[in-house]
């Protein structure tokens, strides 16, 4: 058992390059086309491309930390993550949450570590405004949802086998023990 989730932890890690690759070269395309300003509709109403240079994490918390800090932070968090997707490393679902959050979270801390921000640049322009303050959703990046989507898919598996009935044990060959 543990050296097939070894094996899937292995394909996890091949998958998350292409994830990364993705995510560097989206974040290089938009520093040099969005950096210098203009915010492109993609889809009226729904969503626009905002560069954003973000030094802090997911919606700007824990920007307040020193570097080192923050980023032994990250390590913890991947590491926690990677003590609960060990059991479902032997399925492919376990296989492709694993490499959708190592993707996604190594392709940000490459930003973290290389320009001590994060690029980010998909924005839905939705407004809620509460009395005096109006709240907007948070700009993200491709890294961002692969985080998302593969804590989710995470979840789901937990819940799945949560959910799961205990099986029935067999009767004895012979009928029941009188």
């Amino acid at each position: 058992m543990g050296r097939r989730h070894a094996c899937g932890l292995g394909w996890a890690l091949l998958w998350a390059l292409p994830i990364l690759t993705a995510d560097q070269a989206i974040k290089g395309l938009v520093a040099r086309t969005l950096s210098a300003g203009g915010s492109p509709v993609l889809v009226p109403g729904v969503l626009r491309l905002t560069y954003t240079e973000n030094p802090a994490a997911a919606f700007g918390l824990f920007g307040h930390l020193p570097p080192a800090l923050f980023i032994s932070l990250i390590f913890i968090v991947l590491g926690v993550f990677l003590l609960l997707v060990w059991p479902f490393l032997g399925a492919r679902a376990g296989v492709a949450s694993a490499a959708l959050v190592l993707g996604g979270a190594v392709g940000n801390l490459v930003d973290r570590l290389t320009r001590q921000y994060v690029i980010d640049y998909l924005q839905f322009p939705f407004r809620l405004t509460l009395g005096d303050r109006t709240l907007m959703w948070p700009v993200f990046n491709l890294a961002d949802i692969c985080v998302v989507a593969g804590i989710g898919l995470l979840v789901l598996l937990i819940f799945r086998v949560e959910r799961r009935p205990a099986p029935v044990p067999a009767e004895p060959p012979g009928g029941a023990p009188s």
